[in-house]
């Protein structure tokens, strides 16, 4: 797993919008990426 994650993660990790690293607290992010899929109208439902 971790070669191919070193093989193709960073890269995709550049183009993305937002990225979410592992690191600090986990419920900020969370948040995060779900007020990003509500922008984009991906996320629907109660939530």
């Amino acid at each position: 797993m971790r070669p191919s994650s070193l093989k193709f993660v960073p890269p995709s990790a550049e183009n993305a919008d937002l990225v979410v690293d592992g690191s600090g607290a986990l419920d900020w992010k969370v948040e995060r990426v779900r007020s990003e899929m509500r922008k984009r109208g991906l996320l629907t439902g109660a939530g």
